[in-house]
């Protein structure tokens, strides 16, 4: 089994948390609001594709903020062992 420094594992934890939150946050917010837009049918398609890039860009928002927040707990981590 290899083992990773704790750096680099709290690095990774972090990493997967995000993608993990970050892609469950735009099925959840993008299967409500885009299917609704969708099946209403009032909204044109230059408009839910605009809905979808700021819901993607919200997601990504989320996901830098984990990411930053799991390197700023392994910076003073050993990255060696």
């Amino acid at each position: 089994m290899h083992l990773l420094p704790p750096a680099r594992q709290t690095r990774r934890i972090f990493m997967r948390l995000g993608v993990v939150t970050s892609v469950l946050a735009f099925c959840i917010l993008g299967s409500t609001v885009l299917l609704d837009q969708w099946i209403i049918g009032y909204a044109s398609a230059g408009f839910i594709l605009g809905t979808a890039i700021l819901i993607a860009g919200l997601c990504t928002g989320l996901f830098a903020v984990l990411v930053a927040i799991g390197l700023a707990i392994s910076a003073p981590m050993r990255d060696e062992f």
